[in-house]
């Protein structure tokens, strides 16, 4: 999942070709996320990829974001093309692509 993507302790700790890197905080001891690094697009706004780690820091998923699309009469930009890679402690264990060709409507956090 992308909960990671609404927790609230974000900060820009650097920039990288015109994106930042975001990292947040998982603000709660629940999920197997401990904290990730997302790379948000400077122009758009669009998230261009993630590591995501655990509790001890080691990456355990890799969003890459190969495409993004705007949507609606707002242009939203968000991912249509994503790799994401799955890592266990012995290194890169699994990747899959996904392809959305219609967003759904936002998301809205609970709690």
């Amino acid at each position: 999942t992308l909960w990671y993507l609404a927790w609230l302790d974000a900060r820009i700790v650097e920039t990288k070709s015109k994106n930042w890197v975001v990292a947040v905080q998982n603000p709660t001891r629940h999920g197997q996320y401990g904290s990730a690094d997302v790379l948000i697009d400077m122009k758009s706004g669009a998230m261009r990829g993630a590591d995501v780690r655990d509790r001890s820091g080691n990456i355990i998923r890799s969003i890459d974001v190969k495409k993004v699309t705007a949507f609606g009469p707002e242009r939203i930009h968000v991912p249509s093309r994503i790799k994401v890679k799955v890592f266990d402690p012995a290194g890169e264990k699994d990747s899959v692509w996904i392809e959305i060709h219609k967003p759904l409507p936002p998301m809205v956090p609970i709690g």
